[in-house]
């Protein structure tokens, strides 16, 4: 399926001193890249000259003049530096579409169930309502209160996490972020703990804050939603910081997140 289109800024390609000492057949392979590049599922091209040969239609080597304009970025890939900041920008609009529409679709179901009235059992005859004893209270709290004990290996005091990740934010080992900051995103585990490495911020605090926001998030729209949103704002975040663009990444994540969670 073919992508959306993308944007030509034509006063800066032929103004460019590089399109200018280009034959006719190179800047045609340099389209046809650019081409390539932008209806890539991840904005890059591969780094394999034979490969690039075949997809530009033209003999290329490693010193041509079409390859500096899409330099090695590490893993495997070459990519043309503005067009994949027009790809990342077509792709967080994309994103940011599909996700207000999935949150529209959550509360309009949330809402039709609130509107539901719940059904309670009727009671049989000579049935009464019994209320839990102040023993039966105590002993559900203690029971409680071991359980989590046990999750973070402290008595008496529980580090609040995410339902079904045991992970102590206080202690946790903090990863570096990959080259390819976008990958890391996706592939840690737990989302919380990217937003520290690409944040760079430790405190409680800051990961207190986050992880209270997506609990609550989880609640209204569900956990796959909520997370996808979570992990978008990184996305976001990062490419702004490679843009150069950032000087307080764990404020602005806080806003982009407040934005859509």
């Amino acid at each position: 399926m073919s992508k959306a289109w993308f944007p030509c800024y034509g006063g800066d390609l032929l103004s460019s001193m590089r399109w200018r000492e280009m034959t006719p057949a190179q800047r045609g392979a340099y389209w046809q890249l650019i081409v390539w590049q932008m209806q890539s599922e991840d904005g890059t091209l591969p780094g394999d000259i034979d490969r690039l040969s075949r997809l530009a239609d033209i003999e290329l080597s490693a010193n041509s003049i079409v390859l500096e304009a899409f330099p090695d970025i590490g893993g495997g890939k070459r990519a043309n530096p503005r067009a994949f900041a027009e790809w990342q920008t077509r792709h967080n609009m994309t994103e940011r579409k599909r996700s207000a529409a999935e949150m529209t679709n959550a509360k309009r179901s949330g809402e039709r169930s609130a509107k539901r009235p719940a059904k309670r059992p009727a009671k049989r005859s000579g049935e009464r309502d019994v209320l839990p004893s102040d023993s039966d209270t105590l002993s559900g709290t203690q029971s409680q209160s071991q359980s989590q004990s046990q999750t973070t290996g402290r008595t008496g005091s529980h580090v609040a996490g995410l339902p079904g990740c045991r992970v102590n934010y206080e202690t946790t080992e903090v990863p570096e972020v990959w080259e390819d900051g976008y990958a890391f995103i996706a592939l840690c585990r737990d989302p919380i703990v990217a937003a520290m490495a690409i944040t760079g911020e430790r405190g409680k605090r800051s990961w207190g804050a986050w992880v209270k926001r997506l609990n609550e998030a989880k609640r209204v729209m569900g956990s796959d939603l909520a997370e996808r949103l979570f992990r978008g704002c990184l996305e976001q975040l990062w490419g702004e910081m490679k843009a150069g663009e950032v000087s307080k990444p764990g404020a602005v994540l806080n806003r982009k997140l407040k934005g859509v969670l």
